[in-house]
Protein backbone atom coordinates (compact mmCIF):
# COMPACT_ATOMS: atom_id res chain seq x y z
CA UNK A 1 0.00 0.00 0.00
CA UNK A 2 1.68 3.02 -0.50
CA UNK A 3 0.52 7.05 -0.95
CA UNK A 4 -0.09 7.20 -4.60
CA UNK A 5 -2.14 4.05 -4.36
CA UNK A 6 -4.49 5.41 -1.48
CA UNK A 7 -4.67 8.86 -3.74
CA UNK A 8 -5.70 7.21 -6.93
CA UNK A 9 -8.23 4.99 -5.05
CA UNK A 10 -9.58 8.56 -3.64
CA UNK A 11 -9.84 10.00 -6.24
CA UNK A 12 -11.69 6.76 -8.27
CA UNK A 13 -14.27 7.32 -5.21
CA UNK A 14 -14.90 10.15 -5.43
CA UNK A 15 -15.62 10.51 -9.25
CA UNK A 16 -18.16 7.48 -9.01
CA UNK A 17 -19.62 9.40 -5.77
CA UNK A 18 -20.03 12.92 -7.87
CA UNK A 19 -21.97 10.20 -10.35
CA UNK A 20 -24.24 8.62 -7.48
CA UNK A 21 -22.44 5.43 -6.91
CA UNK A 22 -20.87 4.29 -4.12
CA UNK A 23 -17.95 2.02 -5.06
CA UNK A 24 -16.22 1.48 -1.57
CA UNK A 25 -17.18 -1.93 -1.59
CA UNK A 26 -14.53 -2.84 -3.67
CA UNK A 27 -11.18 -1.36 -2.25
CA UNK A 28 -9.76 -4.62 -2.37
CA UNK A 29 -10.37 -5.07 -5.88
CA UNK A 30 -9.88 -1.89 -7.09
CA UNK A 31 -6.72 -1.53 -5.14
CA UNK A 32 -5.18 -5.04 -7.03
CA UNK A 33 -5.93 -3.29 -10.15
CA UNK A 34 -4.22 -0.32 -9.60
CA UNK A 35 -1.39 -2.35 -8.93
CA UNK A 36 -1.88 -4.98 -12.05
CA UNK A 37 -3.32 -2.94 -14.53
CA UNK A 38 -5.51 -6.14 -15.01
CA UNK A 39 -9.64 -6.49 -14.17
CA UNK A 40 -10.24 -10.17 -13.57
CA UNK A 41 -12.92 -11.25 -16.49
CA UNK A 42 -14.87 -13.62 -13.39
CA UNK A 43 -15.38 -10.09 -11.15
CA UNK A 44 -17.00 -8.12 -13.93
CA UNK A 45 -18.68 -11.59 -14.46
CA UNK A 46 -19.87 -11.56 -11.15
CA UNK A 47 -20.72 -8.03 -10.59
CA UNK A 48 -22.93 -8.52 -14.18
CA UNK A 49 -24.58 -11.73 -12.42
CA UNK A 50 -25.55 -9.63 -9.17
CA UNK A 51 -26.41 -6.96 -11.38
CA UNK A 52 -28.82 -9.23 -13.15
CA UNK A 53 -30.59 -10.68 -9.98
CA UNK A 54 -31.03 -6.80 -8.70
CA UNK A 55 -32.44 -5.85 -12.02
CA UNK A 56 -34.98 -8.37 -12.16
CA UNK A 57 -36.09 -7.73 -8.89
CA UNK A 58 -36.52 -4.23 -9.48
CA UNK A 59 -37.88 -3.66 -13.02
CA UNK A 60 -37.86 -0.20 -14.91
CA UNK A 61 -41.56 0.83 -15.47
CA UNK A 62 -42.55 -0.89 -18.88
CA UNK A 63 -42.80 1.62 -21.94
CA UNK A 64 -46.54 2.64 -22.86
CA UNK A 65 -47.76 1.33 -26.43
CA UNK A 66 -47.69 4.76 -27.73
CA UNK A 67 -44.16 5.37 -27.06
CA UNK A 68 -43.36 2.33 -28.06
CA UNK A 69 -44.87 2.79 -31.22
CA UNK A 70 -45.03 6.56 -32.04
CA UNK A 71 -41.65 7.83 -30.24
CA UNK A 72 -38.18 7.00 -31.32
CA UNK A 73 -35.82 6.42 -28.60
CA UNK A 74 -32.54 5.03 -29.90
CA UNK A 75 -30.96 4.45 -26.57
CA UNK A 76 -34.11 3.02 -24.76
CA UNK A 77 -34.76 -0.09 -24.32
CA UNK A 78 -37.90 -1.36 -26.53
CA UNK A 79 -40.22 -2.70 -23.71
CA UNK A 80 -39.07 -0.85 -20.66
CA UNK A 81 -37.45 2.84 -19.36
CA UNK A 82 -34.00 1.51 -19.14
CA UNK A 83 -30.74 2.25 -21.26
CA UNK A 84 -29.90 -0.06 -24.03
CA UNK A 85 -27.10 -2.09 -22.32
CA UNK A 86 -25.58 -5.36 -23.42
CA UNK A 87 -26.20 -7.54 -20.31
CA UNK A 88 -29.52 -6.71 -20.89
CA UNK A 89 -30.74 -5.32 -17.72
CA UNK A 90 -34.18 -4.65 -17.43
CA UNK A 91 -33.95 -2.01 -14.47
CA UNK A 92 -32.14 1.07 -14.48
CA UNK A 93 -31.27 1.40 -11.08
CA UNK A 94 -29.32 -1.54 -11.68
CA UNK A 95 -27.53 -0.69 -14.34
CA UNK A 96 -26.59 2.96 -12.76
CA UNK A 97 -24.66 0.85 -10.32
CA UNK A 98 -22.99 -1.67 -12.82
CA UNK A 99 -21.75 1.15 -14.93
CA UNK A 100 -20.60 2.43 -11.54
CA UNK A 101 -18.86 -0.19 -10.73
CA UNK A 102 -17.19 -1.54 -13.82
CA UNK A 103 -15.83 2.20 -14.88
CA UNK A 104 -14.37 2.43 -11.39
CA UNK A 105 -12.23 -0.89 -12.39
CA UNK A 106 -11.60 0.59 -15.91
CA UNK A 107 -10.30 3.94 -14.00
CA UNK A 108 -8.15 1.61 -11.78
CA UNK A 109 -6.47 0.48 -15.13
CA UNK A 110 -6.21 3.37 -16.53
CA UNK A 111 -4.35 4.59 -13.66
CA UNK A 112 -1.86 1.19 -13.17
CA UNK A 113 1.28 2.05 -13.79
CA UNK A 114 1.85 -0.05 -16.53
CA UNK A 115 -1.43 1.20 -18.26
CA UNK A 116 -1.47 2.19 -22.38
CA UNK A 117 -2.93 5.32 -21.50
CA UNK A 118 -0.53 6.64 -19.05
CA UNK A 119 0.36 9.03 -19.56
CA UNK A 120 -2.27 10.03 -22.35
CA UNK A 121 -0.55 10.14 -25.62
CA UNK A 122 -0.67 13.99 -27.20
CA UNK A 123 -3.46 14.10 -29.13
CA UNK A 124 -2.82 12.95 -33.10
CA UNK A 125 -6.65 11.36 -33.96
CA UNK A 126 -9.85 13.12 -33.61
CA UNK A 127 -11.19 9.46 -31.49
CA UNK A 128 -8.62 10.14 -28.99
CA UNK A 129 -11.49 10.82 -26.19
CA UNK A 130 -14.07 8.14 -27.93
CA UNK A 131 -11.58 5.77 -27.82
CA UNK A 132 -11.07 6.10 -23.62
CA UNK A 133 -14.97 6.59 -23.32
CA UNK A 134 -15.20 2.80 -24.92
CA UNK A 135 -12.76 1.58 -22.51
CA UNK A 136 -14.38 3.14 -19.68
CA UNK A 137 -18.12 1.65 -20.64
CA UNK A 138 -17.71 -0.73 -23.16
CA UNK A 139 -18.52 -3.78 -21.20
CA UNK A 140 -21.84 -2.04 -20.90
CA UNK A 141 -23.01 0.21 -23.97
CA UNK A 142 -22.38 -1.39 -27.52
CA UNK A 143 -22.39 2.29 -28.48
CA UNK A 144 -19.52 3.11 -26.44
CA UNK A 145 -17.35 5.71 -27.84
CA UNK A 146 -19.96 6.55 -30.65
CA UNK A 147 -21.44 10.06 -30.94
CA UNK A 148 -24.34 10.57 -29.53
CA UNK A 149 -27.39 10.98 -32.10
CA UNK A 150 -30.16 12.80 -29.83
CA UNK A 151 -30.16 16.03 -28.13
CA UNK A 152 -29.22 15.73 -24.29
CA UNK A 153 -30.33 17.87 -21.21
CA UNK A 154 -30.09 17.53 -17.21
CA UNK A 155 -33.05 19.12 -15.30
CA UNK A 156 -32.67 22.72 -16.52
CA UNK A 157 -29.92 22.90 -18.83
CA UNK A 158 -29.52 22.20 -22.33
CA UNK A 159 -26.07 21.10 -24.15
CA UNK A 160 -25.14 21.41 -27.07
CA UNK A 161 -27.18 20.63 -30.07
CA UNK A 162 -26.01 17.73 -32.10
CA UNK A 163 -24.89 20.04 -34.85
CA UNK A 164 -22.35 21.88 -33.03
CA UNK A 165 -21.00 18.02 -31.02
CA UNK A 166 -18.14 17.58 -32.87
CA UNK A 167 -17.13 21.34 -33.33
CA UNK A 168 -17.03 21.57 -29.51
CA UNK A 169 -15.68 18.10 -29.25
CA UNK A 170 -12.43 19.15 -31.41
CA UNK A 171 -12.59 22.20 -29.15
CA UNK A 172 -11.67 20.50 -26.22
CA UNK A 173 -9.50 18.13 -27.87
CA UNK A 174 -7.19 20.95 -28.75
CA UNK A 175 -7.37 21.93 -25.24
CA UNK A 176 -6.54 18.98 -23.86
CA UNK A 177 -3.89 18.55 -26.23
CA UNK A 178 -2.31 21.63 -24.97
CA UNK A 179 -2.54 20.23 -21.60
CA UNK A 180 -0.35 16.93 -22.74
CA UNK A 181 2.10 18.63 -24.45
CA UNK A 182 2.97 20.64 -21.22
CA UNK A 183 2.52 16.91 -19.08
CA UNK A 184 5.22 15.31 -21.65
CA UNK A 185 7.49 18.37 -21.58
CA UNK A 186 7.13 18.63 -17.90
CA UNK A 187 6.29 21.64 -17.66
CA UNK A 188 4.03 22.94 -15.17
CA UNK A 189 0.20 22.04 -16.17
CA UNK A 190 -1.69 24.95 -17.60
CA UNK A 191 -4.79 25.45 -15.38
CA UNK A 192 -6.54 27.77 -18.29
CA UNK A 193 -6.39 24.79 -20.60
CA UNK A 194 -7.61 22.36 -18.54
CA UNK A 195 -10.57 24.52 -17.82
CA UNK A 196 -11.09 25.05 -21.23
CA UNK A 197 -10.88 21.28 -22.12
CA UNK A 198 -13.41 20.65 -19.27
CA UNK A 199 -15.91 23.48 -20.17
CA UNK A 200 -15.93 22.59 -23.65
CA UNK A 201 -16.50 18.49 -23.00
CA UNK A 202 -19.00 19.36 -20.73
CA UNK A 203 -21.05 21.68 -23.11
CA UNK A 204 -19.98 19.40 -26.02
CA UNK A 205 -21.57 16.35 -23.39
CA UNK A 206 -20.58 13.63 -26.90
CA UNK A 207 -22.04 10.47 -25.41
CA UNK A 208 -25.31 9.81 -24.51
CA UNK A 209 -24.01 8.53 -21.46
CA UNK A 210 -20.84 8.62 -19.08
CA UNK A 211 -19.57 12.43 -20.13
CA UNK A 212 -18.86 13.01 -16.48
CA UNK A 213 -16.71 9.96 -15.60
CA UNK A 214 -14.68 10.11 -18.82
CA UNK A 215 -13.90 13.77 -18.23
CA UNK A 216 -13.22 12.94 -14.52
CA UNK A 217 -10.69 9.94 -15.94
CA UNK A 218 -9.13 12.15 -18.13
CA UNK A 219 -8.31 14.86 -15.24
CA UNK A 220 -7.16 12.08 -12.79
CA UNK A 221 -4.64 11.23 -15.76
CA UNK A 222 -3.31 14.35 -16.19
CA UNK A 223 -3.25 15.84 -12.66
CA UNK A 224 -1.37 14.61 -9.47
CA UNK A 225 -3.02 11.48 -7.92
CA UNK A 226 -5.67 12.95 -5.29
CA UNK A 227 -6.25 16.05 -7.08
CA UNK A 228 -10.26 14.73 -7.82
CA UNK A 229 -10.69 13.93 -4.19
CA UNK A 230 -10.44 17.45 -2.98
CA UNK A 231 -13.17 18.15 -5.38
CA UNK A 232 -16.99 18.01 -3.59
CA UNK A 233 -20.04 16.93 -5.08
CA UNK A 234 -21.39 20.00 -4.78
CA UNK A 235 -18.50 21.79 -6.72
CA UNK A 236 -18.09 19.89 -9.68
CA UNK A 237 -22.01 20.16 -10.49
CA UNK A 238 -21.72 23.98 -9.87
CA UNK A 239 -18.77 24.51 -11.71
CA UNK A 240 -20.77 22.49 -14.73
CA UNK A 241 -24.10 23.98 -14.57
CA UNK A 242 -22.32 27.63 -14.20
CA UNK A 243 -20.10 27.00 -17.17
CA UNK A 244 -23.15 25.54 -19.25
CA UNK A 245 -25.77 28.00 -18.44
CA UNK A 246 -22.97 30.78 -19.86
CA UNK A 247 -23.01 29.47 -23.35
CA UNK A 248 -26.97 30.76 -23.51
CA UNK A 249 -25.77 34.38 -22.38
CA UNK A 250 -24.57 36.82 -25.00
CA UNK A 251 -21.89 38.00 -22.70
CA UNK A 252 -20.61 34.42 -23.26
CA UNK A 253 -17.11 34.67 -25.34
CA UNK A 254 -16.12 31.59 -27.10
CA UNK A 255 -12.80 30.03 -26.07
CA UNK A 256 -11.23 29.77 -29.31
CA UNK A 257 -13.99 32.17 -31.03
CA UNK A 258 -17.21 31.60 -32.28
CA UNK A 259 -17.87 28.47 -34.69
CA UNK A 260 -18.48 28.55 -38.57
CA UNK A 261 -21.96 27.86 -37.19
CA UNK A 262 -22.17 31.14 -34.98
CA UNK A 263 -22.06 28.83 -32.14
CA UNK A 264 -19.79 29.59 -28.85
CA UNK A 265 -18.07 27.56 -26.56
CA UNK A 266 -18.31 26.91 -22.92
CA UNK A 267 -17.05 29.37 -19.93
CA UNK A 268 -14.35 28.15 -18.39
CA UNK A 269 -13.92 30.16 -15.38
CA UNK A 270 -16.58 28.34 -13.02
CA UNK A 271 -13.48 25.74 -13.98
CA UNK A 272 -10.65 28.18 -13.36
CA UNK A 273 -12.09 29.27 -10.07
CA UNK A 274 -12.73 25.47 -9.22
CA UNK A 275 -9.21 24.61 -9.90
CA UNK A 276 -7.34 27.17 -7.99
CA UNK A 277 -8.74 25.70 -5.13
CA UNK A 278 -7.34 22.07 -5.70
Amino acid sequence: MTDTEDAHLADIHRAQQIEGCDTTGLDEQLRQILRTGVTPPDLVADLVDRARVSAAENPSPPRSTMDRWFRSRPYIDRRRTVLRNLPGLPGQAALDTLIGQLSALRTAELLSPGSDLRPLPEVTRSDTLQALHRRLFGDVFGWAGELRTVNLSRQDLAFCSLPQVEYHLNLSLLALDRCLTAHHRGDPLPAEDLAAFLAEYIWAHPFRDGNGRSAMAVLMLVTPPGTLSRISRADWYRASSASVTATGTAETTAIDGAGADGTRGADPEPWIRLLSTV
